[in-house]
């Protein structure tokens, strides 16, 4: 069956869905958006902001409608059987933005196409707006996390007005976003740094070529084969048993004859204590980078409680990944045989490394174990050649061992995304004649219609949808319910394995059907790279992948309303 476009609803979702967009389809009052802060001794204009798409600046916006927020009331039973009203959940309207055209500047039908083309992973950007004094001091931000563009409108044309020159031609974008991060200063980075922006996430998007969202396994050392490591620019003896050590290794390494993987070492981890210096002849490609702008929060490994700034934390640590508060610790990163911009993005000196606090690291410099994380940038197999460290133990055989060794690296969701079908539940004699109703979830999930809502919500960066192995239930505990476009249903969650462009992805799927007037369905699905098809890990991390992108799935799904 497919899909019937004349009957088909479109649904959005709203409220604050941790990485699905927030917007609401809902009547935008005729009001200037206050972009306010003080010009140092009173209130700031309007009229001064800038925007940028992936740090690159775009010129020419007019108008930007940043999005106005606001929490419902619900009413609920009190302990007396009575009704009480208690705050809901806080919604989002759209971020909306306007610009003059310029010749041969298709920046934002461009953003739009590649959504229309499927193109997820190009589509989802992030969209900085500052707010500038008289100066050009910026002092007000609004970041904008996965943002992606839910319309684009061309430009009116109307030559009754403004004689024969006309009026202006503006062009502009309607955008759906996952998280909105307002920074009302500009104080230390390490204050106001976004996921986006972090040490972790610019080295597994560098190292993706620009594709955060195609993620990275975490693997401890231990697990493939590595006994130790010792650091070797450091003026004495620094080695990290094998289970204290984790390898980030990116999708990206994936076909890739020099694959490289982040080495990660706390140094309260080392078996040898005491304060350190950084050799004569390595402080060329080593550089301090604040904790806090380094690593992200971990909302991928959840069953630990909160950390210091209200963060899950994982109820087993990750290798080599700081615990309790990330403002406490400094990252000393080494870029191996490339540079800096070959490791995070950023070009060392640049106004974009002076933002994320990085330093270059000199000869003589203190190291403090206990409050420092090595990162190193090396060969993530055998033979471990490079200037940076001593490898023992026998290693993995490739990089296909180390994605299915791996658990999904804790990417803060980036490798989630959702997608909704809805198809017209006709019935003869009250009989649904819609082959979608009633369709088990492993024959539905194989359904022409369904594989393609999968592949809109992003399972594989291949062209289509092809099982490998499975789907098959994650298990009798992997169901949530959740109340859906006004309807009571069950997400429950499957698993299996499909193919990809460099290689197959483990693939969690967390389905929410209903049948009201039409017959939806929306999917809910993360993904992480794999080397075999037979790699699919039952490990606690891919199991708390599962239960967390359900729980993403129950969250969003409870937000979705008709458009």
């Amino acid at each position: 069956m497919t899909e019937d476009p004349d009957h088909r609803r479109t649904m959005q979702a709203s409220g604050a869905a941790p990485f699905v967009g927030h917007a609401a389809d809902r009547p935008r009052a005729e009001r200037a958006r206050s972009l306010e802060a003080p010009d140092r001794h009173g209130p700031l204009r309007t009229g001064r902001f800038v925007v940028e798409l992936d740090g690159v600046e775009v010129s020419g916006f007019q108008v930007v409608d940043l999005p106005a927020r606001s929490t419902g009331l619900v009413d609920s039973g009190g302990e007396s059987g009575g009704q009480r009203r208690t705050m809901g959940q806080t919604e989002y309207e759209d971020l909306t933005m306007e610009r003059g055209m310029r010749k041969g500047d298709s920046t934002l039908d461009d953003w739009r196409t590649s959504v229309d083309q499927g193109k997820m992973d190009e589509a989802r950007k992030e969209v900085v707006v500052s707010l500038q004094d008289d100066a050009g001091t910026t002092m007000l931000q609004w970041r904008f996390t996965n943002a992606r563009p839910l319309a684009y409108d061309p430009p009116t044309l109307d030559a009754t007005t403004g004689g024969s020159q006309g009026a202006i031609a503006t062009e502009s974008v309607t955008v759906d976003f996952e998280d909105v991060e307002r920074v009302a200063d500009t104080g230390p980075v390490e204050q106001r740094q976004g996921r986006g922006d972090s040490g972790v996430f610019r080295y597994v998007r560098t190292a993706n070529g620009g594709r955060v969202g195609n993620g990275a396994a975490l693997v401890a050392g231990a697990d493939v084969g590595i006994q130790g490591v010792t650091l070797d620019w450091l003026d004495a003896a620094a080695t990290a048993p094998g289970q204290q050590v984790g390898l980030l290794v990116p999708e990206g390494a994936r076909g890739d004859g020099d694959a490289a993987a982040l080495w990660l070492l706390r140094g309260s981890d080392l078996e040898q204590g005491g304060t350190r210096t950084v050799k004569q002849g390595a402080a060329g490609r080593l550089y301090w980078v604040p904790g806090r702008a380094f690593f992200h929060d971990r909302s991928w490994h959840v069953g630990g409680g909160e950390s210091e700034d209200g963060a899950d934390s994982p109820s087993d640590p990750v290798p080599g990944w700081p615990t309790g508060d990330r403002s406490a610790v400094q990252v000393l990163l080494d870029t191996g045989s490339g540079s800096l911009e070959d490791a995070l993005g950023v070009a060392a000196g640049s106004d974009a490394a002076a933002a994320a606090g990085v330093q270059p690291a000199t000869a003589g410099d203190t190291v403090d174990p206990a409050s420092t994380v090595f990162a190193v940038v090396g060969p993530a197999t055998p033979p471990f050649d490079g200037p940076s460290l001593q490898v023992t133990g026998s290693g993995p055989g490739g990089v296909d061992d180390l994605l299915d060794a791996g658990a999904p690296a804790p990417l803060a969701g980036a490798t989630f995304g959702l997608g909704t079908v809805s198809t017209p539940d006709a019935s003869i004699a009250g009989q649904s004649v819609n082959p979608l109703v009633g369709m088990n979830a492993t024959a539905l999930l194989e359904h022409e219609v369904a594989r393609r809502v999968l592949g809109r919500a992003g399972v594989t960066d291949a062209g289509s949808v092809e099982w490998l192995d499975g789907p098959r239930s994650a298990g009798a505990d992997a169901s949530t319910s959740v109340q859906m476009l006004g309807t009571e249903t069950t997400v429950e969650s499957y698993e299996g394995v499909v193919s990809g462009q460099d290689g197959p992805w483990a693939v969690g799927v967390h389905l929410a059907p209903i049948t009201d007037d039409s017959h939806v369905i929306a999917a809910g699905v993360h993904r992480q790279p794999l080397g075999t098809a037979a790699g699919l890990s039952d490990s606690s991390g891919w199991q708390r992948a599962l239960g967390r992108g359900r729980q993403f799935t129950a969250e969003t799904a409870g937000r979705l309303e008709y458009l």
